[in-house]
């Protein structure tokens, strides 16, 4: 029995059995709990949410012109009367961004030395989005690099003559 005993060895660890541990169940009881965020939401202007479904149509077309810019801002204001009634209320919201540009004396004078209308390329620019824009007015033209030589088409039409410029007497 010596020869017995001497082969048997004593495991003093304790062993469970069918009692299997996970991982995923230790760290959803360990992890804290997120409670409601202090962010409040980002509002973002109806100029630029329409601006963004029309420039999401835009990326998807094959022809990247001035007129498929076009079709795109009116196919989004059909699909988004919440946001506009009409037409002319987006344009109006859209000039005043438009201006943003234009009155920015180094934003002209890039255009001038590019031979470009400021307000053709502001138009465009403003399609891009308020990021773009930004970084325009900070920045300068050149970030848009060789693509701003097709922003010398017109968005659109001036159909209501919002766009005519006053002439003042002297």
């Amino acid at each position: 029995m010596a020869n017995n005993e001497s082969n048997v060895q004593v495991n003093s660890a304790p062993q469970v059995v069918g009692a299997v541990e996970n991982p995923a169940n230790n760290n959803a009881e360990t992890s804290p709990k997120k409670g409601p965020s202090n962010k409040r939401a980002y509002k973002q202007q109806p100029v630029y949410q329409l601006l963004r479904h029309a420039r999401n149509q835009y990326n998807h077309q094959l022809d990247k012109d001035a007129e498929t810019k076009r079709r795109c801002i009116k196919a989004a204001l059909a699909a988004s009367p919440d946001l506009y009634p009409d037409q002319l209320h987006f344009e109006l919201d859209f000039r005043v961004e438009r201006e943003r540009l234009v009155d920015s004396k180094r934003f002209c004078n890039s255009c001038k030395s590019l031979d470009l209308n400021p307000y053709f390329v502001a138009d465009n620019i403003v399609f891009e989005g308020k990021t773009v824009l930004e970084k325009v007015l900070k920045d300068g033209l050149q970030v848009i690099g060789e693509k701003v030589h097709i922003f010398n088409a017109p968005l659109w039409h001036d159909s209501e003559g919002i766009y005519k410029q006053e002439v003042v007497n002297g």
